[in-house]
């Protein structure tokens, strides 16, 4: 019951910061500019080119693709330094006195910017579908798990952000989240580098793609909007998203949340 008060009051309190707000400016101006972008792009949904199908899938698969992108930005922003600068403001120390367990605490606080994050990505998202299915005529119901992919990508920029606050303040969490994020990012590299004839190359790649898996499910999500002519070559086998990742990247979210439940539980808030 406290965990769950205390993630509405983080929601509510979130919306009201200048970096949702900003974010969210930047989700209208998105919107607004996304069907110039798509044509542009190669994408010809809202414009009627081809067929509508795949001009469909292509449309949405590039708008998701920057949905995804915008929305872990957000994540990162929203939680950014959050438990480190609360502990040095003394509100840690107050919401342990309600009495409140440490543990309820931190997840309280997760699951606020978690659900937040996760509602503005569906409610973007589901928006977009909602506009392409009425133009086109097609549910494109692949829409629905790629979707919920990026959800899960959000939820895992949250939660990476989160865990690194509880060791430092707001700008080195934002300089090593974005570190970690930009070497990540480029999932075919790494990939080329994983399937490399080297064993180290191999080690190499892979510990990359492990250490933050949003790249590869990114790389899953758009898949499942991929609609390509038979007479296209088939995607390299070491440039394929494996189908496990977005398993992985629950556990991922998993062990970096007791990670921070641990360590906050051992940490003088005095």
């Amino acid at each position: 019951m406290k965990t769950r008060a205390l993630a509405i009051y983080t929601v509510r309190h979130t919306l009201r910061s200048k970096s949702m707000i900003a974010g969210l400016a930047v989700s209208l101006l998105y919107l607004a500019v996304i069907p110039l972008l798509s044509t542009a792009g190669g994408g010809g949904a809202m414009a009627g080119a081809g067929d509508r199908g795949i001009a469909g899938a292509q449309f949405l698969n590039f708008a998701l693709g920057g949905l995804n992108l915008i929305g872990m930005f957000m994540a990162v922003f929203v939680s950014l330094g959050s438990v480190h600068d609360e502990i040095e403001r003394g509100m840690m120390a107050t919401l342990v006195t309600k009495p409140m367990r440490r543990s309820q605490v931190i997840i309280g606080r997760w699951a606020g910017y978690a659900l937040l994050m996760t509602g503005y990505v569906l409610i973007v998202g589901l928006s977009l579908w909602l506009t392409v299915a009425l133009d086109t005529g097609q549910p494109f119901w692949s829409y629905i798990p790629a979707l919920g992919l990026a959800c899960l990508n959000v939820v895992t920029m949250v939660t990476l952000t989160y865990a690194i606050s509880v060791f430092m303040p707001a700008t080195a969490n934002a300089i090593f989240a974005f570190l970690i994020f930009g070497v990540t990012a480029s999932l075919s590299l790494l990939n080329i580098a994983g399937a490399g004839d080297g064993i180290g190359m191999r080690i190499v790649g892979n510990l990359f793609r492990l250490s933050l898996p949003v790249g590869e499910v990114g790389d899953q999500m758009r898949r499942l909007l991929r609609f390509r002519p038979r007479t296209t070559p088939i995607t390299p086998a070491y440039l394929i998203p494996r189908g496990w990742s977005f398993l992985y990247e629950i556990v991922y979210i998993g062990a970096l949340l007791l990670l921070v439940v641990t360590v906050f539980g051992k940490r003088d808030l005095d």
